[in-house]
């Protein structure tokens, strides 16, 4: 299936049908996995024109939910995303479990200092969802 590829969850401009997806799409060799969450102490927060997550000492055991679609991709579409979304210098990409494929996927998490510039909380872990995202997560849940 994935063999030699790399996971990724992505929750906010990554995501089908937002503005940084094409750098998903244009990959040379890029797989949608599916739709997933993750828990943990984390939290989403608005940033204006995209989302971040904020991680507070991750634990999978905490209920809060971020949701998202994992993908499957070279290394060379890694190094593109990393440009896009900052790394390591605005994100860090953490390993993170996902819960309901459990897949080890990268999660692009907002480095702490860049944090202090929001406090807007997105208590729904979701970010601008399709209509097929947000039935995945009424049947997932909050």
């Amino acid at each position: 299936m994935v063999k030699g590829k790399i996971r990724v969850f992505v929750y906010g401009t990554l995501k089908f049908g937002h503005p940084l997806h094409p750098i998903l799409e244009s990959g040379k060799d890029v797989e949608f996995i599916d739709r997933d969450y993750l828990k943990g102490n984390l939290m989403m927060v608005n940033m204006g024109a995209f989302p971040a997550l904020v991680e507070d000492g991750y634990n999978p055991d905490s209920e809060y939910k971020v949701f998202g679609e994992v993908y499957a991709v070279d290394a060379e579409t890694l190094a593109a995303l990393d440009y896009a979304e900052g790394h390591p210098i605005f994100y860090k990409r953490r390993k993170m479990r996902t819960q309901d494929g459990d897949f080890n996927a990268w999660v692009y998490v907002l480095q702490e200092d860049a944090a202090e510039y929001t406090d807007e909380w997105l208590k729904d872990g979701v970010w601008k969802p399709s209509p097929k995202e947000a039935q995945y997560v009424s049947k997932v849940g909050p």
